[in-house]
């Protein structure tokens, strides 16, 4: 959230006001940067979650190959 910050610390203040337009307007730029939207987060997830199933999967399955239980290794 450091970008965050220097967005701020940045933002004009003019007769004891914040210029509220200008910090969101930055922000709009900036954030894109420094974050994922949400379903492709998700999606990740997701996809982690099925590798790790899998994984789990081959270990029990496969308990006798021992050159996959090495590559499975974790």
């Amino acid at each position: 959230m450091e970008w965050l910050k220097e967005l701020l610390e940045k933002a004009k203040i003019t007769d004891e006001k914040l210029n509220v337009d200008e910090v969101m307007e930055a922000a709009k730029k900036e954030f894109p940067k420094h974050a994922v939207p949400k379903n492709v987060f998700n999606d990740k997830c997701e996809e982690l979650k099925t590798a790790t199933e899998t994984i789990t999967t081959l270990k029990k399955e496969n308990g006798d190959n021992e050159e996959l239980q090495n590559k499975i290794k974790v």
